[in-house]
Parts: C-alpha cells; sequence; structure tokens
C-alpha cells in the first residue's frame, strides 16, 4: 500500500545582507507551512509560486504580492502561510526598521512513498 506525502516547500529567495556593523538582520522567529490545495491534489498538480512581502518593524508581513505562481490553484495558500510569519525585524542602530521586497519561494509537489 502506498502512502501520499505532500509537500510545500518554502525557500527564502532574497536576504537582508547589509555589512554595517550597526545593523542586524532579520530573520525569522515562525513560518507557518502552506497546507496543499485539496483542488491540486486531487488533480495531480504540481508546482511552485514565488511571494513579495515586506517584514515590518514590528516583525510582521505586509504588502504581500504574487511574483510568479505556475498555476493560481497555489496562490492562495502561499499567501495564507506569508501571512502568518513572524520575525525578529532588521534593525539599525538598535531601532527596528522595514524590510521590503522579501522573497520566497514555495514548491508544492507531490511524492508517493512506497
Amino acid at each position: 500500500m502506498s502512502r501520499i506525502i505532500l509537500v510545500a516547500i518554502a525557500t527564502l529567495l532574497m536576504s537582508c545582507t547589509d555589512k554595517d556593523a550597526r545593523s542586524v538582520a532579520y530573520s525569522a522567529i515562525s513560518k507557518t507551512a502552506p497546507i496543499y490545495p485539496k483542488e491540486a491534489l486531487l488533480m495531480g498538480i504540481e508546482g511552485h509560486c514565488i511571494l513579495s512581502f515586506t517584514i515590518t518593524r514590528e516583525g510582521y508581513t505586509a504588502k504581500i504580492k504574487t511574483v510568479e505562481c505556475s498555476n493560481s490553484v497555489f496562490e492562495l495558500a502561499a499567501i495564507k502561510a506569508v501571512s502568518e510569519y513572524q520575525y525578529s525585524p532588521r534593525k539599525i542602530d538598535d531601532e527596528a526598521v522595514e524590510t521590503a521586497k522579501v522573497e520566497e519561494k514555495f514548491s508544492f509537489r507531490i511524492q508517493e512513498e512506497i
């Protein structure tokens, strides 16, 4: 009997790379994995979705936008996951600042385990 494993992987595409000694990069506190859309599973669809967002001074995500999605069926799942992320925000001179244009890629794969 085989079992289907659903895999939704998030990959950070861009990160804060400020080399200023007075700057501290943002870091993830919690990330929620997206839920594989049932309709995609039923149709055997795999794909990806790339989102762009801002990390606020409070460490939440805002201004979430779709950069690219191989199939629109994955878009809502990816947006919902990113909207639940929480970060330790970027700091300059101990002051929290917004970080815009952070991108993350979500890969949706169906793997069959024997």
